[in-house]
């Protein structure tokens, strides 16, 4: 028998009473029934192009959570696991593992995604139970969906989660999440825009469907979800949005900008930068601006700025000025390239990022808190940041 397409009668009922829920995968399911245990088989079938693809995204997954996987060297009988499969299109066959019974699911891939570490890796998040960050059911906050532009056959692809079954963790919407889609993925011949942001568009669109790195809050779902329970008895209270390293009880993981053991400090910035913390209760706010003193970045060098109003209201920024030169504005834009404002309440989440020169006019950001964080990383000697902040009206 040909294991890779076989199929009995319990999957087949399965399909037909929950094809909804199997196929909408960022939120992360929590249905205890397809919770898989810490440790995990897999199999690779002998045709996967390259295995060490895999390999490799499985190594990063061990490296950022507490899951293990146990490579079997034949298919896997009689047990839960994961064979990888070389077929396309590139799908995970559950979120969770194989419900009702005791039998490995499949993650099936074209050449080409046996070819990218991370298209295999996400592959994997799905087979976890991670659902794509458009399908949260609070999407529609964020990005509006173009449905007469979504290829018919996908769109299934589109179909919100269901606020039941699946938990965010106090995690925000993240356009820079690597399971995010990009704007025309999905849509009738391919470059119609089926998702489209709300607030910001043309800079959130060169973040949504980035494959370049796997974002703070795409780990610390999977973490919050299976590994919480690795620390029970040493809790630490991490903050600004950092959690408990499952491998590592005594320290928080910290998203991009913050430090120390709780990630209670700002990272260290490079010389050069302007200072690190601004108190709007110290200025004083000049007529028809949106505060009395701007910040200047400029230069070949790394800057983290923290911006709080002692009040307790929201912040106003104004983008006064912003070149930024040498970079690939064919690439998705992430944090770390460029320059970063994170305003919202969630810090883990992937912030406003701008990875190339901005010619329109100025434009306002309002903080959701008492709190806005700043990354400037200038790679030319050339590239400039100016801003304007006070109290949002």
């Amino acid at each position: 028998m040909d294991y890779s397409f076989a199929i009995n009668e319990v999957d087949i009922k399965y399909f037909r009473d929950n094809v909804e829920n199997i196929r909408r995968k960022k939120s992360i399911q929590t249905l205890g029934q397809v919770k898989w245990n810490l440790t995990i088989k897999y199999y690779i079938h002998y045709n996967v192009p390259n295995k060490a693809t895999v390999k490799l995204a499985i190594e990063n997954i061990q490296n950022n959570t507490c899951i293990r996987f146990s490579r079997q060297n034949s298919w896997i009988k009689g047990d839960y696991g994961i064979h990888f499969l070389f077929r396309p299109p590139d799908e995970s066959e559950f979120w969770g593992h194989r419900p009702y019974i005791r039998e490995p699911q499949y993650i099936q891939g074209s050449y080409n995604c046996y070819q990218e570490v991370l298209c295999i890796q996400e592959l994997i998040h799905y087979a976890l139970g991670v659902r794509s960050e458009h399908t949260r059911y609070d999407r529609d906050k964020y990005v509006k969906i173009q449905e007469y532009n979504i290829n018919p056959y996908k769109k299934y692809i589109f179909e919100k989660e269901s606020r039941v079954i699946t938990k965010r963790y106090s995690t925000q919407y993240d356009f820079g999440s690597f399971t995010h889609i990009s704007p025309t993925k999905y849509s009738r011949g391919g470059t119609k825009e089926v998702v489209t942001p709300k607030h910001f568009s043309e800079h959130y669109k060169m973040m949504m469907g980035q494959k370049i790195k796997v974002s703070f809050n795409d780990y610390k779902l999977i973490n919050k979800y299976y590994c919480d329970k690795n620390c029970t008895g040493k809790k630490l209270n991490c903050r600004n949005s950092g959690y408990q390293d499952p491998n590592n009880c005594t320290r928080c993981v910290c998203p991009n900008g913050f430090s120390g053991t709780k990630c209670e400090n700002l990272t260290s910035s490079d010389s050069g930068c302007p200072r690190s913390h601004y108190d709007i209760k110290n200025v004083s706010l000049n007529s028809g601006l949106t505060g009395g003193e701007f910040i200047f970045f400029n230069g070949t060098r790394s800057c983290y700025v923290n911006i709080t109003n002692q009040s307790g209201n929201q912040i106003k920024l104004t983008m006064k000025y912003l070149k930024l030169y040498n970079r690939d504005t064919k690439k998705r834009c992430i944090e770390g390239q460029g320059f970063q404002i994170k305003y919202g309440k969630d810090k883990g989440s992937m912030g406003l990022c701008f990875c190339k020169s901005y010619s329109g006019h100025q434009f306002d950001l309002i903080s959701e808190t008492d709190k806005v964080y700043i990354h400037y990383n200038g790679t030319s000697g050339t590239d400039g940041v100016v801003i304007d902040y006070g109290r949002a009206n």
